[in-house]
């Protein structure tokens, strides 16, 4: 037997194995992507202080947070659960004049649950996010939070 035909007959071999390995995996698993953001835009000046609540659809952990809003005053922002509203993130001033402020290191997530650490947040964990306006009001607020699953 010549050795071309022996390697393409290994080739083939490899192409079934894998793309079972591919099928088979996607059968298993339900096809949502790793890393996944929550925004929140309020516009254009807000009058008052905000909250959202939203349910975690899963175990995740909040790895990066961008927060800025169109004018000179700077607001605040914590994330964390019903119970503690900062626990994740104590306030944090928003960015100014359209310049963000970024949490992206683990030392910056400074609520107590947090402790220096990126927020593990456990399946069905009630998350709050709190803005609270400045006295002056902030305009064209944004706020994007990365979520890893897992």
């Amino acid at each position: 037997m010549n050795y071309s035909v022996i390697a393409l007959m290994i080739a083939a071999a490899l192409a079934v194995i894998t793309w079972y390995l591919i099928t088979n995996d996607l059968e298993r698993k339900p096809n949502m992507l790793r890393v996944f953001q929550q925004t929140i835009n309020l516009g254009p000046t807000l009058a008052a202080n905000h909250t959202f609540v939203f349910k975690a659809p899963f175990d995740m952990q909040l790895v990066h947070v961008s927060c800025c809003n169109s004018s000179a005053n700077a607001g605040t922002l914590k994330i964390g659960t019903t119970s503690d509203d900062d626990a994740y993130l104590l306030a944090e001033n928003f960015g100014v004049s359209s310049t963000p402020v970024e949490v992206s290191t683990p030392a910056g997530f400074d609520g107590v649950t947090a402790g220096g650490q990126y927020p593990h947040i456990l399946d069905d964990t009630l998350v709050l996010v709190t803005i609270t306006d400045h006295v002056s009001h902030m305009a064209n607020v944004m706020v994007v939070l990365t979520f890893t699953e897992g």
